[in-house]
């Protein structure tokens, strides 16, 4: 796991240069050699431990209709079903399974 995060924090610092290439000595940076030698021996972490990279399924159009078959959320309650929840108050439910408590009865 701490390889990923060093992997992941050289990633930033790369991503925030300028530039990849040091202009006064026209060469790239060495932070860039460094950072592949992270991500190699990542590489061989991972596939020593038996984990093998899996292609993620690409299918655009089955993961849009996916979406589309979802429910859509339900709308929020209008004032007079607010209110209509508050006169049904008499009897407070309690959050463990079958317990009811008359209002101002402690439970």
């Amino acid at each position: 796991m701490v390889q990923r995060y060093l992997v992941a924090s050289l990633d930033g610092y790369v991503l925030s240069l300028p530039s990849l290439v040091n202009k006064t000595k026209r060469c790239a940076f060495t932070i860039l050699r460094d950072r592949a030698a992270q991500v190699n021996l990542l590489r061989d972490l991972l596939r020593d431990l038996g984990l093998e990279r899996r292609v993620k399924d690409a299918n655009l159009a089955r993961r849009l209709a996916d979406m589309h078959d979802e429910q859509p959320p339900s709308p929020p309650l209008t004032k007079r079903e607010t209110s209509e929840l508050g006169e049904l108050g008499a009897t407070a439910f309690s959050p463990f399974k079958g317990e009811t408590s008359e209002p101002g009865e402690l439970s």
